[in-house]
């Protein structure tokens, strides 16, 4: 009598599961098939950063800041948004938030493009100085510091973000202010800059500042500042008073600009008169050419332009794109072996 003993149902299930090398193949397999999907994603992103154009709003855009009040403290103040090919004016807003007696003076732009800081001064009943934050948007300006006992006419802010430095009136010192540590710093200059009304740092740290002779004949210069000893070095006499309040340094075009700052004013040395008055200036050359005129006719600085920045592109989209693939690249896992 022949009797079957059945096996295990655990048994059974057993022998129905794949070996583990089966196992292990398929396992390989899936986990080719799952990177190779991810590179072509990857390749695709790349692919339609390409094929995005660049956008226009990702090239620099320069800042001004002035009025169109022809008497002290000149308020309203503005800021606004300069078309350097037409001569418009865009993107204008009133700063609101300054106390009564307040000259607002200069704007400064940190590298990142994120933070307009702003800089005024006021005569009475004292001297004193102050920086701000401005919102580029609605012109509100929020109060970060002060210093007492000067006039601060000049704004400027270095490469990291992290230092803004100005200059007050016919002064032998530039004053630095730590953002990180909310601090000021005076460094003595080896001779009186005399700040016209703007300073902006170039390339290699170079920091240039228009400035004006406190006496007879009044003339006006561009000079470089060593910020850390304080040395100062003539680069550029423009042979007149062009009045050049606000100055900038374009990247995109390795250009120094400059922009002539009251209306009704005729400069000496053979310059155009009234506000608005773009010049090319050439530190290596010690040159100043005439450009061309802001179409200014209506705008909130038709009297009077005190400082100019300029603000770092955004990302383009085609850009955070190409970005997205080369981060997907990164997140492959290591070859299987």
């Amino acid at each position: 009598m022949h009797i079957t003993i059945p096996r295990p149902l655990s048994l059974r299930l057993i022998q129905m599961l794949p070996d583990e090398a089966t196992r292990r193949n398929s396992s390989h397999r899936s986990q080719r098939l799952i990177r190779v999907m991810h590179q072509f994603s990857a390749f695709a992103l790349l692919c339609i950063a390409l094929l995005i154009p660049p956008s226009s709003a990702s090239g620099q855009q320069l800042w001004i800041s002035g009025t169109n009040s022809s008497s002290i403290p000149y308020q309203p103040h503005h800021i606004g948004v300069v078309d350097l090919s037409t001569g418009n004016i865009s993107q204008q807003v009133q700063i609101t938030g300054l106390g009564a007696n307040e000259i607002f003076t200069d704007i400064a732009w940190d590298p990142s493009g994120n933070t307009l800081w702003g800089l005024s001064y006021r005569q009475t009943p004292s001297y004193e100085s102050f920086v701000y934050q401005i919102n580029h948007l609605t012109g509100a300006a929020t109060l970060v510091d002060s210093i007492t006992g000067y006039r601060m006419q000049s704004l400027a802010i270095d490469a990291l973000g992290e230092m803004l430095y100005m200059a007050p009136l016919d002064s032998a010192f530039l004053t630095s202010y730590d953002i990180v540590a909310l601090s000021f710093t005076t460094t003595p200059l080896s001779a009186p800059l005399g700040s016209r009304g703007d300073m902006v740092f170039g390339p290699g740290g170079a920091l240039y500042s228009s400035t004006l002779q406190f006496s007879s004949p009044f003339t006006e210069s561009i000079v470089a500042v060593d910020p850390v000893d304080g040395t100062v070095t003539s680069l550029i006499n423009t042979g007149g008073d062009p009045q050049l309040y606000a100055m900038a340094w374009m990247n995109e075009t390795s250009d120094l600009l400059a922009i002539g700052g009251f209306a009704g004013y005729t400069p000496s040395g053979g310059f155009p008169g009234g506000a608005g008055q773009i010049y090319s200036l050439d530190p290596l050359t010690g040159t100043i050419t005439y450009t061309s005129t802001l179409n200014l006719a209506g705008t909130g600085f038709s009297s009077f332009i005190g400082g100019a920045s300029v603000q770092a592109p955004e990302p383009s989209a085609g850009f955070l794109v190409m970005v997205a693939g080369l981060l997907a690249f990164r997140r492959q896992r290591p070859s299987l072996p």
